[in-house]
C-alpha cells in the first residue's frame, strides 16, 4: 500500500490482528527495507496489529529528493501514524529506526501514546575513533589536496574519490542525498536524548555486534528507567539473522505470546 507524506509516496505494510489494543509500527535500519524485520513482523502480528513501512530513501518508497535529518525521518513516522489514525502504538526499530524511535520519544505534543519501545541493535550514540589509521590517513588527503594549484572542481573530484576509497560500505553504496543524510546523522550524538525516554522499552542486542557495540546496548539499559536488555550471544548487528530462534523467543516470552 501507498500513503503519501509531505510529497513522498511511502510504501507500507498492513497485517495482524485488527481487534488489537494497539498497534506497532516496524521501522528498519539504513541500507535495507521492511523486508529485513519480517520474521519481527510474523511474530508480533499473532496478537497485535503491525504496520511496516519503508523509509524515504528506502525499498519501494519515494527516492530523497533533499538530504534528511534524523529529525525528518521522525516526522516522516509521525505523520504516517497520524494519517493511519493510530493512537496507542509500540515502536520497533533496528538499527536506524532504532535512532529515529530515540527521536520520536523526545517529541512533545503527539497525538498518540507510545506504550513502549523495542530497539534492536538501535544506533544514536555517536563514537569517536581513536587510533583509527583510515579516518586519519582519509583526513590527512583530503587536507593535502585541498592545498593542491588545482581547480575547484579537480579538488571535489579527488575529494570524491577518497569517500569512495575510505568510506563505509552504507556511504559507497548511497546516492548523494542519502550520503549527506548518513553523514548528518551519524554526528549526531543523541546520547543526553536516551536518558529522557520514559516509556517501557525492550533492548535486543548482538553481543558481537561492531556496527552498535554492546556498550551502547549497556548505556541505554543504564539511562532508560523503564529498560530490559537480552543479550544474544554469537550474534552481531543483526541478531534476528544471525540467531533467528532466540530472537524469536525473546520477543514471545516478553510479549507472552
Amino acid at each position: 500500500m501507498i500513503v503519501n507524506i509531505d510529497n513522498y509516496n511511502i510504501y507500507y505494510e498492513l497485517s495482524g490482528n485488527i481487534d488489537s489494543e494497539f498497534d506497532c509500527l516496524l521501522i528498519h535500519g539504513w541500507g535495507t527495507d521492511l523486508y529485513s524485520l519480517r520474521l519481527t513482523n510474523n511474530v508480533l502480528s499473532s496478537k497485535y496489529r503491525v504496520y511496516s513501512l519503508d523509509l524515504p530513501g528506502f525499498g519501494k518508497s519515494d527516492r530523497l529528493k533533499t538530504s534528511f535529518t534524523v529529525d525528518d525521518y521522525a516526522n516522516i513516522v509521525i505523520r504516517f501514524i497520524e494519517k493511519m489514525n493510530i493512537k496507542n502504538i509500540c515502536l520497533v526499530g533496528h538499527s536506524y529506526g532504532g535512532r529515529i524511535i530515540i527521536k520520536i520519544n523526545n517529541k512533545n505534543n503527539l497525538s498518540f501514546n507510545i506504550k513502549q519501545n523495542i530497539l534492536i541493535d538501535a544506533a544514536g550514540i555517536k563514537h569517536t575513533p581513536k587510533g583509527n589509521i583510515k579516518i586519519y590517513t582519509y583526513k590527512f588527503l583530503k587536507n593535502l589536496y585541498m592545498l593542491l594549484p588545482i581547480s575547484k572542481d579537480a579538488k571535489e573530484k579527488k575529494i570524491e574519490n577518497l569517500k569512495k576509497k575510505f568510506g563505509s560500505n552504507d556511504y559507497k553504496n548511497a546516492d548523494s542525498y542519502l550520503r549527506d543524510t548518513l553523514v548528518k546523522s551519524v554526528n549526531e550524538d543523541l546520547s543526553n536524548e536516551i536518558k529522557n525516554i520514559s516509556v517501557k522499552t525492550l533492548l535486543i542486542w548482538g553481543e558481537k555486534d561492531t556496527a552498535t557495540p554492546l556498550t551502547d546496548a549497556k548505556y541505554m539499559n543504564e539511562n532508560i528507567k523503564d529498560s530490559e536488555l537480552h543479550i544474544i550471544n554469537n550474534a552481531g548487528h543483526f541478531p534476528f539473522v544471525d540467531s533467528p530462534f532466540e530472537y524469536e523467543d525473546i520477543l514471545k516470552n516478553y510479549f507472552r505470546l
